[in-house]
């Protein structure tokens, strides 16, 4: 776990990194989606992450994310919706990978809620 950390190229991938661990740690994810999500992190463009535009990217409207999506990873992103996966991609009908989901719920969804509570 602790190599990712070291892996990492900006100050809010790391950040992201810390959420996921956490969610790890109180077993709201296996030890496999931690993995994969982690990895993807450092490959994420830190924009996702941070500064004005976190709140527009992967804003909610009726299930349907929109937003940068062409910065996340391909690991993250499917052609076909996962069994009780619901977050369709506009435009283009795509859909979050398990991974997505998992980076989504745990790490997204996370930091855009404690970035708001700091405003």
């Amino acid at each position: 776990m602790f190599s990712e950390v070291w892996q990492q190229t900006n100050i809010l991938q790391a950040e992201a990194l810390g959420y996921l661990a956490e969610a790890y740690l109180l077993k709201r994810i296996g030890h496999n989606d931690f993995v994969g999500v982690a990895t993807e992190i450092k490959r994420i463009n830190p924009v996702i992450f941070g500064g004005d535009e976190r709140s527009r990217i992967f804003h909610e409207e009726g299930g349907i994310v929109s937003g940068p999506y062409g910065m996340l990873p391909s690991a993250f992103i499917s052609d076909q919706s996962i069994v009780g996966g619901n977050i369709m991609i506009n435009p283009g009908s795509r859909y979050l990978t398990n991974l997505g989901q998992c980076f989504y719920r745990y790490v997204y969804e996370r930091m855009t809620r404690d970035d708001i509570k700091k405003q």
